[in-house]
């Protein structure tokens, strides 16, 4: 059986996009990925929760 994935489709394609985007627009590819990394960090552990917590995400 295969591990649940940590990222839904949805943010995963989305993340990529805003990548890209910002590849494109800033000419470099470590700076953009890794303020990316750090917002999907910052969303599965602090505000994914704390939204659940309030309601607010239909998960």
């Amino acid at each position: 059986m295969a591990a649940p994935m940590k990222y839904s489709d949805e943010l995963r394609e989305r993340a990529t996009r805003m990548a890209l985007e910002a590849i494109a627009a800033e000419g470099q590819r470590m700076g953009p990925i890794r303020r990316i990394a750090d917002h999907l960090v910052f969303i599965r552990t602090v505000a994914h929760p704390v939204a659940g917590c309030r309601g607010n995400f239909d998960e």
